[in-house]
């Protein structure tokens, strides 16, 4: 889970994690929880539980997303995304795949955050995690899997949506798998991204 502070004050959660008590004291001093972003189709295991806790917010996410009725009344589109909100941070839609995923640019920390796109596993990972990312086409390197390549269904719009990603001013990569990129992460993306 990312934690983001908006212009107006509130916080963001994006990827919501379970908010275990002492997750919750940490999060408390820092602001009101506005709003909450479901990056993907696929990172909605705990957001049904999170959205009970946090009922104010509102729901970023996909249209295809599934949520249950009682929980829609919040819900937007990263379309009705508030423009407010676009010089710290924008996001971009990675389009021609079928997980419907959102990358994020935050401009003050100059940070993308991606949740499928790549991966960033390295030593510091258990061992069962490094075999199963090797199997997966990612070893120690910044990459999407073979499962996310499998997901892309028109390669000319994603190659496109990665052009626009490249188009961005940032150094620093947070993916929501493995191991942040402090620094350099853009050269690091143009060399090791492959499809």
């Amino acid at each position: 889970m990312v934690v983001v502070r908006l212009p107006n004050g509130s916080i963001q959660l994006h990827n919501p994690n379970p908010i275990s008590p002492e997750l919750l004291s940490d999060l408390q001093p820092r602001g009101r929880i506005g709003s909450i972003v479901t990056p993907t189709l696929f990172h909605d295991t705990y957001l049904e539980d999170v959205l009970r806790l946090f009922s104010e917010c509102k729901l970023y996410a996909s249209p295809d997303l599934k949520v249950s009725p009682d929980l829609t009344n919040a819900r937007r589109t990263f379309a009705e995304w508030p423009e407010s909100w676009l010089p710290v941070l924008r996001p971009i839609q990675l389009r021609g795949t079928t997980t419907q995923e959102t990358a994020f640019y935050h401009a003050p920390t100059r940070s993308l955050l991606v949740s499928d796109l790549v991966m960033n596993f390295g030593r510091e990972a258990p061992l069962f995690t490094r075999l199963f990312f090797r199997l997966n086409g990612v070893n120690g390197q910044l990459r999407p899997t073979r499962i996310f390549r499998q997901t892309i269904t028109d390669r000319a719009a994603f190659l496109a949506s990665i052009d626009e990603l490249l188009q961005l001013d940032f150094d620093r990569l947070i993916p929501t798998h493995g191991s942040m990129v402090e620094t350099g992460a853009k050269e690091r993306f143009k060399r090791e991204f492959k499809v």
